[in-house]
This record gives C-alpha cells, structure tokens and sequence, in this order.
C-alpha cells in the first residue's frame, strides 16, 4: 500500500490502486473492473475516488479471497 502511495497521502487514488493491482495480480485492470472493484467496497469509496488501507485490503479479501492479508501488505510495505 504504502509503495503505491507515493506521495503519502494516506489513501490509494483510482490510479495508484491500478499500479497496486498490477503489482500484485500482473496485469492492469480495466476501467470496468477497477469501477466494479471500488463501488463492490462500499458506496461512499466509489463516490470518494480513492482508497483508504483499510478498503484496500477489503478490496482484495473480495477479488482473492485466498491471498492471506499478510501477502498483500507485505507487496505494499
């Protein structure tokens, strides 16, 4: 997380989230799946247009389920 909030922000704008999904998954997602990603975390994210660690990490719970938490933010350390 923190290695795609470059400028310490504290959250993940639509387009750092793209470089954390390309990190981690080898691809970059679509506008469609990076929409349906953030709206699927919660209304106010989507209408936010960043995420916050805490929706980050929600966000892959929910698009790999199986990748053990610890996985993710060892990526973004």
């Amino acid at each position: 997380f923190k290695a795609c909030d470059e400028d310490n922000k504290g959250y993940l704008s639509r387009e750092d989230f793209k470089v954390a999904f390309v990190m981690l998954f080898g691809y970059k997602p679509s506008k469609i799946e990076a929409d349906s990603v953030m709206s699927s975390i919660n209304s106010s994210t989507s209408d936010r247009g960043f995420l916050t660690l805490e929706d980050f990490k929600r966000a892959f719970r929910q698009v790999a389920p199986k990748l053990p938490e610890r996985t993710v933010l060892e990526v973004f350390r």
